[in-house]
C-alpha cells in the first residue's frame, strides 16, 4: 500500500493531503468523543490505517491501544 501511495502515477502529495492525512487528523480527534459516549467500532479503508500519518500511529500518540480484530 505504501509503494502504491507514494506512486506520483497513483497519487500525488496534495491528492495524499486531502485523501488521507487531513481525514485521518478530523477522524482521530472526533474518534474520542465517540468512544466515550458508547462502545464503538470504526470501519476505514485500508490506506487511512498504514504511514506515520495512519491512524493506528495517530490514535496510538494519543495514548491509545489499536490491535486488530480477528474471529468476526
Amino acid at each position: 500500500m505504501d509503494q502504491l501511495i507514494k506512486d506520483p502515477k497513483f497519487m500525488n502529495k496534495k491528492q495524499e493531503k486531502f485523501m488521507l492525512t487531513d481525514r485521518n487528523t478530523k477522524w482521530v480527534e472526533k474518534m474520542p468523543e465517540i468512544m466515550k459516549k458508547q462502545s464503538s467500532f470504526f470501519a476505514v479503508g485500508s490506506g487511512h490505517l498504514w504511514g506515520n500519518n495512519g491512524l493506528i500511529n495517530l490514535l496510538k500518540a494519543k495514548g491509545y491501544t489499536v490491535k486488530p480484530v480477528s474471529n468476526l
